[in-house]
C-alpha cells in the first residue's frame, strides 16, 4: 500500500481473525500483528511464575520484563513466546488477565508503537473500537458457535498432536471465552459501528481474504 493505513480486524474467538488478518498482510505486502498474542504471552509468562490476575502484582512483575514485537511474533526478554501462546492452559485464562485495567494499558503501548511507523494488519477484539478508533479500514468477522469450536479443535489437534481434548470441552470454552468478553468492563468485544460485517461460518480462508481485499480496493 502506497499510504500509510491501520487495518482493524476484529471478531471472537476463532473466527479466523488471525488466520485471515495474516494472510491479507501478507497479500498487501504490510506487517501483521495479533494483539491476542501479547496477550496470551502475558499470561502464559504470569501463570508460569504463578503471579495471579491481580493489577499490582501483574504491574510490579512486568517491569523486570522486555516485552516487544517483531515479524508478528512476541518476545519477552528476547525469548520467542509463540509456542506457548495456544496451549490449553493459556487459551483457559487470558480473557481473566486481558481484561486487567494494566495488562490492557501495558499492552496497547506495545500495539500503538508497532503501528507508528508502517502500514499495519492488526486482529483482535478491540481494535477498531479501543486501540485504533480511527483506523482506516475496520472488519468484525464473526462464525456459529459450532464452526468457531470446530476450527479450534482442527488447530488444537495439529498444532499439539500428542496432547488430547474433547471438542465439547473446547465449544464449551469458546462459550465462555465469548461472555467473558463480551461482558467484560474495559474494552468489551462488540463491533465498532462503522465495521464491516462479515460471517464466514460458510467462507473459507481464501474466500473471506478476498472480500476484505475487495472492500479495500473498491
Amino acid at each position: 500500500m502506497s499510504v500509510k493505513s491501520i487495518i482493524a480486524v476484529d471478531g471472537p474467538a476463532a473466527s479466523g481473525k488471525s488466520t485471515v488478518a495474516k494472510k491479507l498482510a501478507e497479500k498487501l505486502s504490510i506487517t501483521y500483528l495479533s494483539s491476542g498474542s501479547v496477550y496470551r504471552a502475558i499470561t502464559y509468562v504470569c501463570l508460569t511464575n504463578n503471579i495471579v490476575a491481580d493489577n499490582e502484582k501483574i504491574k510490579f512483575f512486568l517491569k523486570h520484563y522486555n516485552v516487544r514485537t517483531k515479524y508478528g511474533k512476541i518476545f519477552i526478554n528476547h525469548t520467542d513466546y509463540s509456542q506457548y501462546l495456544s496451549l490449553p492452559e493459556t487459551e483457559k485464562n487470558v480473557s481473566k488477565y486481558s481484561a486487567l485495567a494494566y495488562v490492557r494499558e501495558f499492552t496497547l503501548e506495545i500495539l500503538r508503537n508497532t503501528a507508528k511507523h508502517e502500514s499495519i494488519v492488526m486482529d483482535g477484539r478491540d481494535i477498531g473500537t479501543a486501540v485504533f478508533p480511527d483506523a482506516n479500514y475496520k472488519f468484525f468477522l464473526t462464525a456459529s458457535t459450532e464452526v468457531r469450536a470446530k476450527r479450534r479443535y482442527d488447530e488444537f489437534c495439529k498444532t499439539h498432536p500428542k496432547e488430547k481434548i474433547e471438542l465439547k470441552t473446547i465449544l464449551s470454552e469458546i462459550i465462555q471465552r465469548d461472555e467473558m468478553d463480551e461482558t467484560r468492563e474495559l474494552s468489551p468485544l462488540k463491533k465498532a459501528e462503522d465495521a464491516i460485517l462479515i460471517d464466514n461460518s460458510k467462507l473459507n480462508i481464501e474466500e473471506t481474504i478476498q472480500t476484505i481485499y475487495n472492500y479495500i480496493h473498491k
